[in-house]
């Protein structure tokens, strides 16, 4: 076994993952309920309905909210649910795929760790037993931050090569920050911000050539999400949406919005207490450590105490966009992963080891044994797959809940989202809807204007955003998709601003959803297509990771040549022709070189 797994790492490391998410199976699909992972399975739900129907880049969620049309998909990136969806098509049982999403969290982690602490301090032992610890520090698998805990230890190495080794390749970089956007914002900003704390204790090592490298990858990530970027900014820039208004009191209340607590209360609130007992060690011999590793450690304790109220002035941060993050232990949130890092590169083989059986302990009695699978459990995960098939079927039988409805209109009342007629027509004003037939990314009907002399207007079932088309048919004709909007009061401005709400000038009505004005009679067809801006992002973004993909390929099969001579004279005409192209734009190093 010893020799297996020294020979074929990575192997073992994804039989691990996949014995790691069977015996979790209940865990996994029961143990997180209470953050979001009935929202991931709306996700999940919706990317598979759109599969079903040949749309293989949504930009709307039909599975949410009685089958509105939810745009989790233009500020939630998708990519990460891809195989589970497909996998779905195939096998349809939710609580198995679902299992299978944590599986390649899990193995892409345990790699990530291996190979970073590995790459760092060439010891393969130690690098095992990060990898495995780190599987088991961050188990809430329905939550939105535990799905970019892969790209933490690459992160923390991709900074490492360019400031210690002096290996300014910038793509690596630029494709984690590329990925960490189109998985999921916040944690991007988390991420960013102990990133920038990691680079500021290394300023001795600044130099220019590396803070252009560090440039370029910044702006080689944002290429890289170029796409849903562009779509993110433009819809939020179409309306006010509910996201906007950081300090209202939904779904949390106001006064408890980046609470802060007493040092002991924050340690013992964690969600990974053995890892803060590592740190505590960590920081009485932190004079004995790695510069690398003491500065790990520091990041960690800063963001760590950013929670207690040692840190004076928090409470002013409320009136700054660091309000979205709501709970501050999110700044900590991979604290246990970088304190893994740092317990691998520091500390002997034997207290990695006793560390790894403590928390397999802590996993197998606090997580696994208080989900077994018994016959309520069963049952619970039984309701699951009722409402993920339903939601596909009918949404407004039984469809998933949006989860703090986020990306609804400002004026989004959230009791109105969880009514039974949250899905059917509204204000139906001088016309009779008849013939209503709703599916994927479809609302067709008939209607009659009942008094021809007079404005006749209606509220469809679908929430607008910007891309709606409209085609009315058999003599009918009528407005554009659009919101119905009043003026707000001088009242509504005074409780707007007490409310602390974005300064706006109307009220959006009906919850945000479309309004049209009819005349006549006829036949009319409603569905969501990209706008042209979204378009020129994604061909954009499509193009950039190609143009990366094949540069990888190219430095990679470079690399190999320096050792097969025979590969190396298959590719000296190749090489020969691409310094002769990029010869004719500018003069400079050779292409190998560059």
């Amino acid at each position: 076994m010893k020799k297996f797994i020294k020979n074929h790492p990575y192997l073992f490391l994804l039989v691990y993952s996949a014995l790691f998410a069977l015996v979790s199976i209940v865990y996994i699909n029961l143990g997180d309920v209470r953050h979001d992972y009935t929202f991931h399975l709306g996700r999940l739900a919706g990317l598979v309905q759109s599969f079903e129907h040949g749309d293989f880049l949504p930009s709307l969620n039909f599975a949410f909210t009685k089958g509105v049309g939810y745009a989790a998909p233009m500020f939630y990136g998708n990519w990460q649910f891809y195989l589970p969806a497909l996998l779905y098509l195939l096998i349809r049982n939710v609580a198995i795929v679902y299992s299978f999403f944590v599986f390649l969290l899990t193995f892409a982690l345990a790699c990530s760790m291996y190979y970073s602490v590995f790459k760092i301090g060439q010891r393969r032992k130690r690098a095992m037993c990060a990898a495995l610890l780190s599987t088991l520090v961050l188990t809430w698998f329905g939550y939105g931050m535990t799905m970019v805990a892969a790209f933490v230890p690459i992160l923390f190495y991709a900074m490492y090569k360019v400031l210690y080794q002096d290996q300014n390749n910038p793509v690596l970089l630029g494709v984690i920050i590329g990925l960490l956007i189109q998985t999921h914002l916040l944690s991007t900003a988390v991420l960013a911000f102990s990133s920038l704390i990691f680079v500021l204790l290394n300023v001795r090592r600044w130099t220019m050539p590396r803070i252009v490298s560090f440039v370029q990858s910044a702006l080689i990530g944002l290429v890289l999400a170029s796409g849903f970027l562009i779509q993110y900014v433009e819809q939020a820039n179409s309306q006010m949406f509910f996201f906007h208004w950081a300090a209202r009191d939904y779904p949390f209340s106001y006064d408890m919005l980046l609470k802060t607590f007493w040092l002991w209360e924050s340690i013992f609130r964690s969600a990974y207490i053995p890892m803060l007992v590592v740190l505590i060690v960590l920081l009485v011999v932190i004079k004995r450590l790695k510069p690398f590793c003491r500065q790990l450690v520091i990041v960690c304790v800063i963001t760590f105490l950013l929670q207690t109220h040692l840190v004076p002035g928090i409470s002013l941060l409320k009136q700054t966009p660091v309000l979205v993050l709501q709970d501050l232990r999110r700044i900590s949130f991979f604290v246990p992963l970088l304190v893994v890092m740092a317990l691998a590169l520091s500390l002997s083989l034997a207290m990695n080891r006793l560390v790894l059986l403590v928390q397999a302990v802590v996993y197998g009695i606090g997580c696994l044994m208080v989900n077994l699978p018994t016959a309520a459990n069963l049952e619970q995960m039984g309701i699951h797959q009722e409402v993920f098939d339903q939601s596909r079927i009918d949404p407004e039988v039984s469809s998933f809940g949006a989860s703090g409805d986020e990306y609804f209109t400002l004026n989004i009342n959230p009791a109105n989202v969880e009514a039974d007629d949250f899905g059917t027509f509204m204000a139906l004003d001088n016309v009779e809807v008849t013939n209503i037939q709703k599916g994927y990314n479809n609302l067709e009907f008939d209607y009659q204007v009942i008094d021809e002399s007079q404005p006749a207007s209606m509220i469809v079932p679908r929430v607008w955003y910007k891309g709606y088309q409209v085609e009315y048919s058999n003599r009918a004709s009528g407005s554009e998709p659009a919101l119905q909007t009043r003026p707000l009061t001088d009242e509504q401005k005074a409780r707007y601003k007490k409310d602390r709400m974005p300064d706006v000038d109307e009220e959006v009505l009906y919850d945000g959803k479309i309004s049209l004005d009819v005349q006549g009679s006829g036949h009319v067809k409603l569905y969501y297509q990209k706008t042209g801006l979204q378009i020129f992002g994604f061909v954009i973004e499509t193009m950039a990771w190609l143009m990366t993909g094949l540069y990888s390929l190219w430095k990679m099969l470079l690399d190999r040549s320096q050792e097969d001579p025979a590969l190396a004279k298959k590719m000296a005409p190749i090489e020969k022709k691409l310094n002769e192209f990029f010869g004719r734009f500018k003069k400079g190093p050779s292409f190998q070189e560059s």
